[in-house]
């Protein structure tokens, strides 16, 4: 099936899954997997985890150089309450960023959609 999805939809869309998906981290579930590509995707991060004793985000960023031997990762804490907005402000606007979070909502749906059209 073809699922179609307003390119203006998709930030709020994404903001509300964000939400749900923290806040069910809070509850204690694990991390799901749609948050994990949606935040390796915005800063190409090497790894994403939900520290349910603190109740942060830990996101590790690769910041050494490419002539560097050994990986510099940075490891960023963020708050639970305060992910919806620290992802909202890497949201971007490229067709291929907009597809890629297109299939990124018609996967967290039930129906599974396989294709995704941007209008």
């Amino acid at each position: 099936m073809v699922s179609y999805i307003k390119t203006g939809e998709i930030k709020s869309s994404l903001q509300e899954l964000v939400k749900q998906r923290i806040n069910d981290c809070a509850s204690g579930k694990e991390l799901s997997q749609d948050i994990v590509e949606l935040i390796k995707h915005n800063f190409l991060a090497k790894f994403v985890h939900y520290n349910k004793e603190k109740g942060v985000l830990e996101v590790g960023i690769n910041r050494s150089s490419p002539t560097s031997i050994y990986p510099d990762i940075y490891v960023h804490t963020i708050p639970d309450t305060q992910v919806v907005e620290w992802l909202e402000d890497s949201y971007k606007g490229m067709q291929c960023d907009l597809e890629f979070y297109g299939k990124l909502l018609s996967a967290s749906k039930p129906t599974n959609d396989s294709d995704v059209v941007l209008m």
